[in-house]
């Protein structure tokens, strides 16, 4: 049974992906996503296309892109979470005269962990990101190695060094 004021709304987190062209983007990086929500770890609920230049930003609607772009097929299945502020704010982080990829991520596996700790009697009180630089930054100045591993058979990278698999690329 659910304890009473439980949400099970999963976290958000947004990830900004610069390239110089919105192109470059591949269908595997794509099919890498969709893989994700397929085995419900993830959902994507927002994207938007930025292109830069000297004198600021343009969005692109996905609907705008080539109709065979890899982006296209989330299309029809996001929201609008991003505002106008937050859009702002993301673009001013893009170099002049590139593209970004701003998606806004849904963590589906954290509602059932939450779930199963209010099952078992506990209450989730906070819970947030870590800024993967900012660990990377702490561990090597700390004089700890910090190595990527390359992902094997399927699995992504990860960056070792402090709690295994906590920061995964």
């Amino acid at each position: 049974m659910r304890a009473v004021g439980t949400t099970g709304v999963a976290p958000l987190e947004f990830i900004a992906v610069e390239m110089a062209d919105c192109a470059e983007l591949s269908a595997d990086t794509v099919r890498e996503i969709r893989a994700l929500e397929s085995a419900e770890i993830i959902r994507v609920v927002d994207v938007v296309v930025v292109t830069t230049d000297d004198d600021g930003y343009d969005l692109m609607e996905i609907g705008a892109l080539p109709h065979d772009h890899p982006l296209t097929i989330f299309g029809r299945n996001v929201s609008s979470i991003l505002t106008n502020d937050d859009i702002d704010r993301l673009a001013g982080t893009v170099s002049p005269s590139s593209c970004a990829v701003l998606l806004v991520v849904e963590h589906l596996w954290a509602v059932e962990l939450e779930n199963g700790l209010i099952d078992a009697g506990a209450a989730v009180v906070t819970r947030g990101p870590i800024d993967r630089q900012a660990v990377i930054d702490s561990l090597r100045t700390a004089g700890r190695p910090v190595e990527f591993v390359p992902r094997r058979q399927g699995r992504p990278g990860v960056i070792t060094g402090a709690v295994p698999r906590m920061l995964r690329c």
